[in-house]
């Protein structure tokens, strides 16, 4: 009796196992993480051969695996067929590291891409925070009691802290030439995140290191001094107000 309890559990220890790498492979995306599991499945599959384990560790074993094939076959045929052009390839390598091309495309297609002229608004002082922004070409001026206090530039976020807090606006981004920038309404790219929550953890993480080419020599002491700030440094500048 304690031998077949004994052997129920292992039984069922297996089916565990399996099961929970089904559901891995199923919520967990990544490449990386559906070919460690193909290996796994792989070799646990061999191993059941080998040791002549009963048919339904092999079904289970070969189910996972053949899964895992298929999953990690259609990313990157999905991948290949998903097209970035060159302003759509900066904004991803600034806001979304390590994301694939696929990803990136279905992120940015939440969105859309405008032109916008010297002395347009894109962020209003003393207002909620309803859209996202991406500056990825010309300059915006960052305006605070009608005193401009910095610059926003190529591969800004505007207005980011704002709207993952919630909180109003602290300054007020007016465009000061002509630019091209990515733009998602609030009630459009909030639901859209919350679904997909490691994008937006990756893009939080992008809000807090300034792009290489943005890098001062001097610090962000001088770089404030010349009116020149960088995305992080002007983003807690828009959220908290200018420092005494």
């Amino acid at each position: 009796m304690e031998s077949f309890s004994f052997d129920t559990l292992i039984e069922h220890a297996d089916y565990v196992r399996y099961g929970f790498l089904s559901l891995l492979l199923l919520v967990v995306r990544g490449r990386f993480v559906r070919l460690v599991i193909a290996l796994l499945a792989g070799f646990e599959l061999a191993n059941a051969i080998v040791a002549g384990e009963d048919r339904t560790a092999i079904i289970w074993t070969a189910s996972i695996l053949g899964l895992a094939i298929l999953m990690l076959v259609i990313s990157v045929i999905a991948g290949g067929m998903a097209r970035l052009n060159a302003e759509e390839q900066a904004m991803s390598n600034q806001m979304l590291k390590g994301v694939g091309r696929a990803r990136a495309r279905h992120f940015i297609d939440q969105g859309y891409w405008l032109n916008g002229s010297p002395g347009e608004v894109l962020l209003r002082e003393g207002e909620p925070v309803k859209q996202f922004c991406y500056l990825g070409s010309g300059e915006a001026r960052v305006m605070m009691a009608g005193r401009a206090i910095g610059f926003c530039r190529d591969g800004d976020i505007i207005g980011g802290l704002g709207f993952f807090s919630g909180e109003t606006s602290a300054a007020t981004v007016v465009l000061s030439s002509q630019a091209r920038f990515w733009v998602a309404p609030h009630e459009r790219l909030e639901p859209y995140l919350s679904a997909n929550p490691e994008l937006r953890r990756k893009i939080e993480r992008s809000m807090g290191e300034p792009p290489p080419e943005q890098a001062y020599e001097s610090g962000p002491e001088a770089a404030e001094a010349s009116g020149t700030l960088s995305t992080p440094r002007s983003e807690m500048l828009i959220r908290k107000g200018a420092p005494q």
